[in-house]
């Protein structure tokens, strides 16, 4: 050689031509050593091991190995469950989605399955969970004061007021329901009262119009009037009154 190489040159040397596929007993001649456990005395000076077919410092672990790409929405939300979050909307909100379906779609799609035990989202390949892979997280929620435990996607508690408010008119759900026929024209029972005969005038086209709605729907004319009126009062204001008619 053509100058004296320094210790961190011969160094440089030796993993370079380890790595262009070099054997040991070549970068020994080349570097003036009589074979090999004479570079391999100079290598563990400088603190190397031989392993592997290849010289490596002990706290290498080996070849570089780059971390794998995940997509930033994909970490957006492994980081929100491990900060504690469970609400699923909530995280498909942070990472930009419309909703937790949306969510779960596209964690599959990136080859990530929900693990119940882990209580996370796991790589396909990695959980070592049998059974199909779940896709999407479901939560379960509990009501404390009276023992219910729902599994859903939604808290029930949200349609407490539409379930009281149906307990309180049960008595009136109950008539309508119980007043249609077969053809879902409702027919009212009025207490007391007489039968008059009542004439209002109308337009031709409108007559005509319930005449054909009579025939065909197998209705009398005044069942027509009598749910269009009862009908018309209880939307406009006179629900109470009607009520209280009706046998």
């Amino acid at each position: 050689m053509s100058r004296r190489l320094s210790s961190k040159e011969k160094v440089m040397t030796v993993l370079e031509g380890q790595r262009a596929g070099v054997s040991r007993d070549e970068l020994a001649a080349t570097l003036g050593y009589k074979d090999w456990r004479g570079l391999d005395v100079f290598m563990r000076r400088q603190g190397y091991v031989y392993r592997n077919n290849s010289y490596a410092l002990p706290e290498e672990k080996g070849e570089f190995q780059p971390e794998p790409f995940v997509p930033q929405s994909v970490r957006i939300v492994l980081r929100a469950i491990e900060a504690g979050e469970t609400d699923f909307t909530v995280i498909a909100n942070k990472a930009g989605f419309r909703d937790r379906s949306e969510l779960a779609t596209y964690m599959k799609a990136q080859g990530w399955n929900w693990s119940s035990t882990e209580r996370t989202y796991i790589k396909e390949g990695i959980s070592d969970e049998e059974g199909p892979a779940e896709i999407e997280p479901t939560e379960e929620v509990t009501d404390q004061e009276n023992g219910l435990s729902i599994s859903a996607d939604i808290d029930i508690r949200r349609f407490l007021p539409l379930l009281e408010y149906l307990e309180e008119n049960l008595d009136r759900l109950e008539t309508i329901l119980q007043t249609y026929d077969s053809k879902n024209i409702p027919h009212y029972n009025f207490r007391g009262g007489i039968t008059i005969t009542k004439s209002v005038s109308m337009s031709s086209t409108l007559d005509q119009l319930i005449r054909d709605f009579s025939a065909e729907m197998g209705v009398s004319q005044r069942v027509i009037f009598e749910a269009a009126l009862i009908q018309f009062m209880e939307k406009y204001g006179y629900a109470e009154q009607v009520k209280s008619c009706l046998g």
